[in-house]
């Protein structure tokens, strides 16, 4: 089968858009899984965060399933999400849409160029949920803001929520990539903590409003840039007065 692919970033974190609304393919879910496996791996010519397969929807104006380069699929994806608005919004010739995801239809809209000649569109990342029973977090309290995670860290705190996609958020003076890495793959090989594992943000505040952040993604590893996480670190850093939240 010979199949067309499209290489696309948002903020670097990069991946590859299969369009299933425009070609008659069939894909079986173990297909998925192989393609993403085989297609996204950094050791071949192509490499990727993950896969964007992009089809017609029953619910919605169109439909985006997101596979990370380990084969998972994942229930949400923001940079991947701006990718899709992009290519669906110029496909459909519209300024809006509603795209479904696994989880939630979310809402996509194009903006004014946000730089000249940088494409900018905006897209919803909802529902937030604090619950742990949401992302799913194995831990003896309902939710978990700015505590220990001992079998991660014995120094770190920790706050969950689900994006819908299970992240959690520690606030650091430094970043060690190598101790970050570490701590995602026990985080994600630990069944009894996260039954489906979890995304790792570590945010580091550079001043006034400013934050730096480090993510470990769930079924990738340490990535370039993660739209739901920096969604989640700047609602955490937000919530524990590291910045203001501005509307």
């Amino acid at each position: 089968m010979q199949i067309n692919i499209l290489k696309c970033h948002g903020s670097s974190n990069d991946f590859i858009l299969i369009d299933e609304w425009s070609n008659d393919y069939k894909f079986s879910e173990d297909q998925r899984v192989i393609l993403s496996q085989t297609l996204c791996d950094r050791n071949s010519s192509l490499g990727a965060d993950g896969i964007l397969f992009f089809s017609k929807s029953n619910k919605a104006d169109a439909a985006m399933r997101i596979f990370n380069s380990d084969g998972s699929e994942a229930e949400m994806c923001g940079n991947g999400l701006r990718c899709i608005a992009r290519y669906a919004l110029e496909l459909l010739k519209k300024d809006s849409a509603i795209v479904e995801t696994i989880k939630e239809n979310l809402e996509v809209k194009k903006l004014p160029d946000i730089f000249l000649g940088v494409k900018t569109f905006q897209v919803t990342i909802k529902p937030v949920r604090f619950e742990l029973e949401t992302l799913p977090m194995v831990f003896p309290k309902e939710t978990l803001r700015n505590e220990k995670i001992k079998e991660l860290s014995a120094e770190l705190l920790f706050t969950a929520l689900s994006i819908p996609n299970p992240h959690i958020v520690s606030i650091v003076d430094s970043i060690d990539e190598i101790s970050i890495a570490q701590m995602g793959i026990k985080a994600n090989l630990d069944k009894k903590i996260f039954p489906r594992g979890a995304n790792l943000n570590f945010v580091k505040p550079l001043g006034e409003n400013t934050i730096y952040v480090q993510t470990y993604e769930r079924g990738v590893g340490l990535t370039n840039a993660c739209g739901t996480g920096m969604s989640s670190a700047t609602l955490v850093s937000c919530l524990l007065g590291i910045n203001k939240l501005e509307v």
